[in-house]
């Protein structure tokens, strides 16, 4: 696929904006949460019903969202402080971005109108990014290739501190995935691991 399709599932999403109804629904969808941030795998949201049909009846560009099954829609930041019954937020496409080297993402409003985002300015209002999903799997994955505790579980983390998040990952991604390695010790044994 190239980038103007995803343009145009963009464009596509940013109408939709105009109603808020379905602004309420995409709220909705994101503070759920799926996989810990506030993405909607639209492979999961193409059948919520919006106006008496699916959400993939309003969507022409269907190509884009049948052939990949990561396609993202995701509010990266301040969805908190978004008044989906009167904010329109613009659509952006973070497909085939850079990390630390794309300067710009290209953004819609409702009527279709084009813009130009910073990509490493962070908005002061909410933005939606069309993007593929970063964390699709992930669970397969530590399962897969990352050695457990001795204990056989595996250790989460729940608070770390992080001053400027940009540092780690462009706000555009939303909140980061941190992969570490770590080493527990105890008087009795020490055990080496690595966790996502």
């Amino acid at each position: 696929m190239d980038k103007e399709e995803y343009e145009d599932f963009a464009k596509e999403i940013a109408r939709l904006l105009s109603e808020k109804d379905f602004r309420k629904i995409l709220k909705e969808e994101a503070n759920k949460k799926f996989d810990g941030d506030y993405d909607i795998l639209f492979s999961n949201f193409k059948n919520v019903q919006f106006k008496s049909k699916k959400i993939e009846d309003f969507i022409t560009s269907s190509n884009v969202a049948r052939a990949n099954e990561k396609l993202n829609i995701s509010i990266p930041i301040l969805i908190e402080n978004w008044n989906e019954s009167k904010q329109e937020p613009l659509v952006a496409v973070a497909i085939g971005v850079v990390e630390k080297e794309t300067k710009f993402l290209k953004a819609f409003d409702s009527k279709g109108k084009s813009y130009i985002l910073d990509a490493n300015i962070e908005p002061n209002v909410p933005v939606i990014i069309i993007g593929n999903n970063e964390r699709m799997n992930y669970k397969e994955e530590i399962k897969k290739n990352k050695s457990a505790r001795t204990s056989g579980n595996y250790e989460k983390i729940t608070w770390l501190k992080c001053p400027n998040l940009s540092d780690i990952e462009s706000w555009y991604f939303g909140a980061p995935e941190l992969r570490f390695d770590g080493v527990v010790y105890n008087n009795d044994f020490s055990a080496a691991f690595q966790a996502f």
